[in-house]
């Protein structure tokens, strides 16, 4: 990717921005020997695998591979690119940037013209609400019980009941047809060819990303017209299976708990209720990259969707990929209302915030939908119903959340709760042999991946020089240079350190890792942060050039830790003897 801005105010920015401020903003950090560790935000684990170097200014998590610096940080955190990142960053430290010549990748510079359409579009659109063109629609927006100020809030806007209002005026903006195209904002006509409105006479809500950008929009008709619903496409900004609708407002008050509801209005309702936790999908079902940044922010998700059958459907999905990252879930049922905006209009703020309190634990939600298959009047439909229930009983993987469970529903059920644990116990033993091999045989071959991949004797000698603080690579520069190694990533790693010895620059590790590929970074930082520094960095550095230069030591099978390493080097130090 093209770099905008010189490498030296990039690693300006990369210094201003310590790593341990930034990270624990989004994560819980606690010290761990030279540096910190925390849960990893970007899979579900429940003992610490995170960690951060803060004298190297990097980040690792052992468990699933990611790291870097704090600029590879913030692009995975904020799903950002590199050159977003790096405004980013240079926002939140102050740092003026210069402006863009125009001379920079072309992807960069179309999603930018699509941000400021948005911009331009999201602007006419709430002009138009208040105009007396848009007074039918206001009057529609009011009549729902949203009130001025929350209306300003959401920036909900009017779409005109006009073929090409808005692409008149995004014209003259300056703004191409192409660009408008883009955007999603028009559509061309496969008969005639010609270019119109893709929204029109809707009211408009926009969809704007964490950072305060409108990536697109939302347009519901006003009668009964079909589709109820519109959304943008997904485009160069947006993607619809990554976004929630409001989580730019409700990042700042859900760490505790999430609400995650089915539409616009919902959230709308509940944030000017003081629901401000508040987010909702965009026309699809919650997929995984949405858990995924969910678990990000909270801890906890209630899920409110709507009450008839395609809701409780959509909730059971939800269920499933909430699941997967290891989220607390909660599922609050609406009462005598079909949705959420219906029961705030109908039964105020305390109601709900009852309902809420009382949401129900999602286990039991599961056992219950499933408990009104079944009659436990039938010996034989109660015998099937209590089988599946230990079947969603053996999913839980804290045994004091099972025992508390299982003794609940069997004491009402009239079950003796050993019954079902001793059925709990035999599902979870009931691995087939050909299954288990199968489970060994991958886990196993992962593991030899692990090692293989991220231990080769290469890396072992960038870590030693690493530990060695550039001083072991000074003495051997003239032999250890890019073409000396094999992996990529290292390839990379020594042609970086090469550009700051020729400007007589310090080696500075964090903007040595900024500079590099997402994947090399991934790598390398697992190498930098680890917790078990060479006793003598120099002299294994020496040891593990000169075996691997003699091809003394072959395998990275042996060597799975700094302790197995210095092993074999006193085996070389014999030899040599």
């Amino acid at each position: 990717m093209a770099l905008y801005y010189p490498d030296e105010l990039i690693n300006e920015i990369i210094s201003a921005n310590d790593i341990v401020d930034v990270v624990s903003s989004y994560v819980k950090l606690s010290r761990s020997g030279g540096g910190y560790k925390g849960l990893c935000p970007f899979h579900g684990e429940k003992t610490p695998s995170f960690h951060i170097s803060s004298d190297k200014q990097l980040y690792h998590c052992f468990g699933c591979g990611a790291g870097g610096s704090v600029l590879q940080f913030v692009m995975n955190m904020e799903n950002l690119d590199f050159v977003e990142a790096v405004k980013y960053l240079a926002e939140r430290a102050k740092i003026a940037l210069p402006e863009n010549d125009g001379q920079g990748d072309e992807f960069y510079n179309r999603k930018q013209a699509i941000y400021n359409i948005n911009s331009a579009a999201a602007k006419f659109f709430y002009k138009n609400l208040n105009s007396t063109e848009g007074e039918r629609a206001k009057q529609y927006i009011l009549g729902r019980g949203i009130d001025p100020k929350t209306i300003t809030t959401f920036g909900l806007g009017y779409a005109l009941d006009s073929y090409d209002a808005l692409l008149k005026h995004l014209i003259k903006q300056g703004f191409d047809e192409q660009q408008i195209l883009d955007a999603s904002l028009a559509k061309k006509s496969e008969k005639n060819g010609k270019v119109y409105d893709f929204f029109r006479n809707r009211i408009i809500f926009p969809i704007i990303d964490i950072r305060g950008n409108v990536i697109a929009f939302g347009g519901r008709v006003m009668g009964d017209e079909l589709p109820k619903y519109l959304n943008s496409a997904d485009s160069l900004v947006f993607n619809k299976s990554k976004t929630l609708f409001a989580l730019n407002f409700a990042k700042k008050t859900c760490h505790q708990q999430l609400i995650l509801c089915e539409g616009y209005m919902d959230v709308i309702s509940l944030h000017q209720a003081g629901f401000t936790n508040s987010v909702a999908g965009l026309g699809t079902a919650l997929t995984d990259e949405h858990a995924k940044i969910i678990s990000r922010y909270t801890g906890e998700v209630v899920l409110c969707y709507d009450s008839d059958a395609a809701g409780q459907k959509a909730t059971s999905l939800a269920l499933e990929h909430l699941n997967k990252v290891k989220i607390r879930t909660r599922v609050l049922s609406l009462t005598g209302a079909k949705d959420p905006d219906e029961f705030i209009k109908k039964k105020g703020k305390a109601a709900f915030e009852n309902l809420l309190n009382s949401s129900e634990n999602a286990v039991l939600y599961k056992i219950n939908k499933l408990k009104q298959q079944y009659s436990i009047d039938n010996v034989d439909e109660k015998i099937e119903l209590t089988n599946k229930m230990a079947e969603i009983f053996a999913a839980i993987e804290n045994p004091i959340e099972q025992e508390v469970l299982i003794k609940d529903v069997a004491n009402e059920m009239g079950i003796s709760p050993d019954s079902i644990s001793a059925q709990v116990k035999l599902i979870r033993h009931n691995l087939t042999k050909k299954q288990q091999m199968s489970y060994d045989k991958a886990a196993a071959k992962a593991d030899f991946n692990k090692v293989q991949d991220s231990l080769k004797n290469e890396e072992c000698l960038l870590a030693s020089i690493i530990s060695a603080d550039n001083k072991a690579y000074s003495e051997m520069e003239e032999l250890i240079t890019p073409d000396f190694f094999t992996t990529p990533s290292c390839k990379a790693f020594i042609s970086e350190v090469l550009k700051y010895k020729q400007k007589g620059v310090k080696v500075d590790m964090a903007s040595v890792i900024a500079s590099l590929p997402q994947e090399y970074a991934k790598e390398l930082s697992g190498i930098i942060t680890n917790e078990k520094p060479y006793e003598n960095p120099a002299r294994a550095a020496k040891d593990i050039y000169n075996a691997i230069k003699n091809k003394k030591v072959s395998s990275a099978k042996n060597i799975n830790s700094p302790e197995d390493l210095n092993k074999i080097i006193e085996i070389l130090k014999k030899q040599k003897s």
